[in-house]
């Protein structure tokens, strides 16, 4: 358990309530308490988080209930909820793509010329390529289900690690890579997987060799190489990309359309610095009202 499937479940509507989602969030911070050692940061970090999520969930539902909803829902703003509305929005600059494989726009228009409608499908079939890819390193996990693409999303802050930015000359992360994934900015899975060598080298480069981000690394770049052979050679779940989609197909490509793609999701996730910088505006957009 991972925040990232935590944030998709908020996204899919799947928590009846507050208690089921802070499960989760105790299954996850429980995992990171048991995997680093307690004079780590990371186990700190952990236990910090627990004590953040337990107070905002005290002050968001265990408040007077005379409060009026509206009011609470005005004056408490969820980092979630702002998060799934990015990703619908990055989702919704991309085109969308037919169950064939076309743009909805090329799909309608009767007159298009053959050229236009095979070059459309073909950047359908890539787009969900891409896609499968991707969600290959979101999916990966170790031999006792830990996530690893967590510590690889977003580059370190700035201002708390400005030595990785003398040290890496080019800085890559998931988030840069599932942008261009959702711009179209990639001709083909090699240029993704290009990509992934980067990161996979830049982590390797700051790390000490035997760490577990330089092992995580190597693992990720390993599932990324043997996927795309998978996925060139149609040995995946979605089959033939060039040929007429079936029904694994046709629902990836709905998922695609919906917003819900794992490129998505992380496209949208927001840096340590940009995080910080909106808190500041924000408290001084409530000083200012009172």
């Amino acid at each position: 358990m991972d925040m990232l499937r935590i944030q998709q479940k908020i996204k899919l509507d799947e928590y009846d309530d507050i208690e089921q989602m802070s499960v989760d969030v105790d299954l996850m911070v429980t995992n990171a308490k048991a995997f680093y050692k307690r004079s780590t940061a990371e186990h700190k970090d952990a236990s910090d988080l627990w004590d953040l999520f337990v107070e905002k969930k005290s002050i968001l539902f265990d408040q007077d209930t005379s409060m009026e909803e509206g009011e609470k829902k005005g004056k408490i703003i969820l980092k979630m909820g702002k998060l799934a509305r990015r990703a619908a929005a990055v989702e919704s600059r991309k085109p969308a793509f037919g169950d064939d494989g076309e743009t909805s726009e090329s799909s309608t228009a009767t007159d298009k010329h053959d050229d236009s409608s095979s070059t459309a499908g073909d950047t359908g079939a890539l787009s969900a390529q891409l896609e499968e890819l991707f969600t290959a390193i979101v999916l990966a996990t170790d031999s006792d289900g830990r996530v690893l693409n967590t510590v690889f999303q977003l580059l370190p802050s700035k201002k708390i690690y400005p030595n990785y930015y003398d040290v890496i000359e080019d800085p890559i992360d998931l988030k840069m890579i599932a942008t261009k994934i959702q711009n179209g900015d990639y001709n083909s899975l090699n240029e993704m997987e290009k990509d992934v060598s980067l990161m996979v080298r830049n982590a390797c480069q700051f790390n000490e060799p035997g760490s577990q981000i330089y092992k995580d690394a190597k693992v990720l770049k390993r599932i990324v190489s043997a996927k795309r052979v998978d996925i060139e050679h149609g040995r995946t779940a979605g089959g033939n990309y060039g040929s007429t989609p079936g029904k694994s197909e046709r629902i990836r490509n709905r998922r695609l359309r919906s917003g819900l793609s794992h490129s998505a999701i992380t496209a949208a996730l927001q840096y340590e610095d940009e995080a910080e910088e909106e808190e500041e505006e924000e408290e001084e957009e409530e000083e200012e009202e009172e």
